[in-house]
């Protein structure tokens, strides 16, 4: 492979991993319908040295999951498209905030 080759696939490798989508995590405290979450991914940095994510915070839980999102569950979460902070019931969404797929805007849809 050239070493423009595997500068395209290392550059490709790095924007996939940073685009947030589904992912697991382990809930740590629980308030109301709304988790902190610890991703179970763990991160490499350049010198490969393997770091914890940042716990997310306030994460929504579904409806159907509440009864067995417990401190310590392993829960699947997805990151929004756009920004849920202003989300409110079903009224639609101002998107005063422009985040893309942020793990700031996750939301747990089940627990394993």
């Amino acid at each position: 492979m050239s070493n423009a080759s595997m500068f395209f696939e290392e550059y490709k490798r790095n924007i996939l991993q940073s685009i947030n989508t589904c992912s697991l995590g382990r809930i740590v405290s629980i308030n109301g319908n709304k988790a902190n979450v610890q991703p179970l991914f763990m991160m490499k940095t350049e010198s490969g040295k393997l770091l914890k994510q940042t716990i997310i915070n306030g994460v929504p839980i579904t409806k159907h999951c509440i009864d067995d999102a417990t401190v310590g569950a392993t829960v699947v979460y997805i990151a929004a498209q756009r920004s849920i902070a202003n989300m409110n019931g079903s009224n639609f969404i101002d998107p005063a905030a422009h985040s893309l797929m942020s793990d700031n805007d996750a939301i747990i849809l089940g627990v394993l």
